[in-house]
């Protein structure tokens, strides 16, 4: 198959669907398909055998038009290639930017998929245009059918299992390093975002002192920039590679979020045998259940209550963690999510061989 994948984030940054859509990618070039993936300049890396198309940039002088602009003119220009080009399938993942290139694939009759990458109502206009969408949980897929989107499949989010396991040789670095001694160690990777929770991973850090807190990226925004206190580590902002070898070094996976679509970071903790507690929203509750670690309400006290009990009771959490691998490997590598994906590209096409 020929694959056209739209996402005009995907070469400035990672996270959240433009890596679904390059690991994706990365897998299908191994299945024998042949991707091109629509983006806009950028320093983030590609997988190795997928054709980057980066479209070009009319630099607008007013600062609040620039992104605005920056969205427009990428899918004009990925709509008039889409146009122009063979593809069997036309994939997008972001509301704004697919719309025109779907419209351009439904005037040249190429079949079109959508994933719904979180909850946003202005998605279900662009998921209406698909031939096909996907969500990443049940209760993404609830939401887009009661907003009058149909033939939605669920295929979750994924994690390559091979790069994200535990190394004990880096495990026992950081904590020597970092002197996190025998306590138990929470890590949190998140981006500095008010949706993420700060201020209550800021409340919970504060309610157990005997607990040390890996802060990823989250720990930029207020008030966790602002506090001082000493069992809180803050690493910063850091690439994915980088993080990754936090994910050893922990005992326990911590979300806070406020609202989520599916989040990667869940499945990377699994994948690297680290329970986790995570705030009950969004597809949240499609990945974490008693075998794997424990869901919390958007309370901090007895969040903190239950943390300081782990602390106790670390055999708890070590008796977790080779059902988290194996769920990780089970339900969500992406080999297994890629073939889940192509035969839904087959389905759409009408089951031939191409």
């Amino acid at each position: 198959m020929r694959i056209a994948m739209v996402h005009f984030l995907a070469g400035v940054r990672e996270g959240g669907t433009e890596n679904i859509a390059k690991n994706l990618a990365r897998e299908l070039v191994d299945l024998g398909h042949d991707v091109d993936i629509y983006t806009n300049k950028g320093d983030a890396s590609f997988p190795e055998g997928t054709t980057m198309r980066k479209m070009p940039y009319i630099w607008m002088p007013l600062r609040h038009l620039r992104y605005l602009s920056m969205i427009f003119f990428f899918s004009l220009f990925a709509a008039l290639n889409i146009l122009f080009r063979r593809y069997d399938i036309v994939h997008g993942f972001f509301y704004a930017d697919s719309y025109l290139p779907f419209v351009a694939a439904k005037l040249t009759r190429k079949k079109i998929v959508y994933t719904f990458g979180g909850v946003l109502d202005k998605e279900a206009k662009t998921g209406k245009l698909a031939d096909k969408c996907v969500a990443l949980a049940s209760a993404i897929k609830d939401v887009y059918e009661k907003l009058g989107v149909r033939e939605i499949e669920i295929i979750p989010n994924g994690v390559d299992t091979a790069r994200f396991v535990r190394d004990e040789n880096a495990r026992k670095e950081i904590r020597g390093t970092l002197r996190l001694y025998d306590r138990l160690t929470m890590l949190t990777v998140a981006r500095p975002d008010e949706i993420k929770g700060p201020g209550m991973l800021a409340s919970i850090i504060e309610k157990c002192p005997d607990v040390n807190f890996l802060l990823v990226g989250i720990s930029e925004a207020e008030p966790l920039k602002s506090m001082n206190a000493k069992n809180a580590i803050k690493l910063g902002k850091m690439g994915n590679e980088d993080a990754k070898k936090y994910y050893s070094a922990a005992d326990c996976f911590l979300l806070t979020s406020r609202s989520e679509g599916m989040p990667t970071v869940l499945v990377e903790a699994l994948s690297s045998g680290l329970p986790v507690i995570a705030t009950k929203v969004g597809g949240v509750p499609d990945v974490v259940d008693h075998r794997v670690g424990f869901l919390i309400e958007q309370d901090p006290t007895k969040a903190a209550a239950l943390i300081n009990r782990l602390a106790k009771e670390k055999a708890t959490l070590d008796d977790m963690r080779g059902a988290c691998r194996a769920k990780a490997v089970k339900n969500y590598d992406w080999k297994i999510l890629a073939k889940k994906y192509e035969e839904l590209y087959r389905d759409v096409i009408g089951g031939k061989n191409v």
